[in-house]
C-alpha cells in the first residue's frame, strides 16, 4: 500500500453504492475525520478518478466539498474529502417524508445555486437526486453541499470551446426516479436535465413521493419509469406545491439543448416565494410546523388569454402528432413498417389506454390488443417520440384553472427518437 493512502485509517463503511465504498477515515496527518472513497481500479467507468479531476476544477465554490487528495494504490483508486453531515433523503425519511414550506424553499434555493455554480465551470452533475446533496460539517450547518461527481461531464469541447453536440441513442445515465424524459429516452444530457432533475426533487420534497415511485419496495424497470412519468402532467406533480415551481418546471421545459438557463429568473420565483411566506435568509429549521397549506400560493385562476393560449398550444400539439409519425418511417432501421407506424385510430387507443385515470401503468408493458404493434418496446419508443409534448400539456378540464402565466413561455417541441435504456449499467432507480 502507498504511503499516500496509509495516510488514512478506515474506522467504519459510511456508504456503498455501484462503483465502490465511502469510509469513514482518521488522516493521520491532520488528525482530522474525513470521507475515503475507494473503487477497484479494474472498473473500466474510473468514475473515481473522474470526481477527483472534477472536485479538483471546481474548489472554491460554496457547497463544495473540500478536496483532499486522490491516487491509486494496487487495484484501487482512492479520493479522500472533507466529512459531511448526512443527506437531504435522510433527513427526509427522519422527518417522516415532510418538510415545512420554509425548509423547501430554503433548500431548492440552495440547490439551484450548487447546479448555477457547477454549470459555469461548465460541468453538468447528471445524477441529481436528494442523495447527491449533503448538510455541511459541524461548523456549517446550513449550507447544502453537491456531492458525487462520477458521472460528471463536462458540456463544452474544449478544443474548440463549443457545445457539445446533440445526440440520440445514448445510454441511460443517471437514477431513474429523478431522470429528465431526454435522458430516458437517449438524448444526450446538457444543463436543462440537471435542472429538470431538480424539479423532480422539489416535487419530491412538497408531496412525499413522484407519481412513478412504487407504493411498496419492489423492483420497477426503468422503461415502466419512463412511461408513468410520460403521463404525469406537470400540475398533477406540483399540486401539492408553490405555484412559482410549476413556473420553474415549464420554464426548465422549455429549454433548448444548448440554451443556458436563466438562473436570476428562477431565483426570483423563490425569492417571490419566501416573500410571501415573510422568511428572510437562510434558514434549515428541521423542527418548525411541517403543515404545508399551499392553498393561498396555488395559481386559482386563467385569464381568458391564458385559457385560449394554452388550448391552442395542445391542438398545435395533437395536429402535428399526424406528421411526425409519418416522418417516423425514415427512421425504422429494417424493422417491420408495421411495428413502427400508429395509424389514427391506434393512436387514440393508445391515448384512451394510458390517459385511464385508474389504469395500472406496469400493464403498458403487456399489451397485446393492438395489433398494430408487434413489439411492445416499439410501441413504448412510438408513445414516446410522438407523445410526448401532447402527454405533458395533457391537463385535466377541472385543473386547467390552476396554470397562470403559461403564454409566457415556449414550450418545447423536438421530437427526438427514443432509445429504450434499460439494459445500460449506469441505471439506477434510487
Amino acid at each position: 500500500m502507498s504511503k499516500s493512502v496509509t495516510r488514512f485509517l478506515k474506522k467504519s463503511l459510511i456508504g456503498e453504492g455501484n462503483f465502490g465504498q465511502v469510509f469513514l477515515a482518521l488522516d493521520q496527518e491532520t488528525s482530522v475525520h474525513v470521507a475515503l472513497k475507494i473503487e477497484s481500479s479494474n472498473d473500466t467507468s474510473c468514475q473515481l478518478i473522474n470526481e477527483a479531476t472534477v472536485l479538483k476544477n471546481i474548489q472554491g465554490g460554496v457547497g463544495i466539498p473540500k478536496f483532499i487528495t486522490s491516487g491509486q494504490s494496487g487495484d484501487r483508486n482512492y479520493l479522500a474529502i472533507e466529512l459531511l453531515g448526512p443527506s437531504l433523503e435522510d433527513k427526509f425519511l427522519e422527518n417522516d417524508k415532510k418538510f415545512a414550506v420554509a425548509v423547501i424553499l430554503d433548500l431548492g434555493e440552495q440547490i439551484l445555486s450548487r447546479l448555477q455554480y457547477l454549470h459555469s465551470k461548465q460541468y453538468i452533475h447528471r445524477d441529481i437526486k436528494p442523495r447527491q446533496f449533503l448538510l455541511g460539517p459541524a461548523e456549517d450547518p446550513s449550507t447544502i453541499y453537491l456531492i458525487d461527481y462520477g458521472l460528471t461531464k463536462s458540456y463544452i469541447i474544449e478544443k474548440s470551446n463549443a457545445h457539445i453536440p446533440y445526440m440520440e441513442n445514448r445510454p441511460f445515465v443517471g437514477t431513474a426516479y429523478f431522470a429528465s424524459l431526454n435522458t430516458h429516452q437517449g438524448i444526450e444530457q446538457s444543463r436543462r436535465d440537471d435542472l429538470e432533475s431538480f424539479c423532480y426533487i422539489l416535487a419530491y420534497f412538497c408531496s412525499g413521493e413522484l407519481p412513478w415511485m412504487p407504493k411498496i419496495k419492489i423492483k420497477t424497470t426503468e422503461t415502466k419509469i419512463l412511461v408513468k412519468k410520460m403521463t404525469s402532467s406537470p400540475i398533477d406533480l406540483f399540486k401539492e406545491a408553490p405555484s412559482e415551481f410549476l413556473q420553474i418546471m415549464i420554464y426548465v421545459k422549455s429549454l433548448q439543448f444548448e440554451e443556458k438557463p436563466n438562473y436570476e429568473y428562477m431565483n426570483s420565483l423563490f425569492q417571490a416565494a419566501k416573500r410571501r411566506e415573510n422568511i428572510n435568509g437562510h434558514t434549515l429549521n428541521w423542527s418548525i410546523s411541517t403543515e404545508n397549506n399551499f392553498e393561498r400560493h396555488k395559481m386559482t385562476h386563467l385569464s381568458t388569454n391564458s385559457k385560449s393560449g394554452l388550448k391552442n398550444k395542445i391542438r398545435k400539439n395533437k395536429r402535428s402528432m399526424s406528421h411526425k409519425l409519418k416522418r417516423s418511417r425514415k427512421k425504422t432501421n429494417g424493422l417491420a413498417a408495421d411495428s413502427i407506424i400508429v395509424s389514427k385510430s391506434c393512436l387514440k387507443q393508445i391515448q384512451s389506454f394510458i390517459q385511464t385515470s385508474d389504469y395500472d401503468f406496469s400493464k403498458t408493458l403487456e399489451i397485446k390488443e393492438m395489433p398494430e404493434f408487434k413489439n411492445r418496446d416499439i410501441l413504448l419508443k412510438k408513445i414516446g417520440s410522438a407523445m410526448k409534448v401532447q402527454q405533458f400539456l395533457s391537463i385535466p378540464k377541472s385543473r386547467t384553472e390552476d396554470i397562470d402565466n403559461l403564454d409566457n413561455h415556449k414550450i418545447a417541441s423536438e421530437e427526438p427518437s427514443a432509445k429504450s435504456a434499460c439494459e445500460q449499467t449506469n441505471c439506477k432507480l434510487f
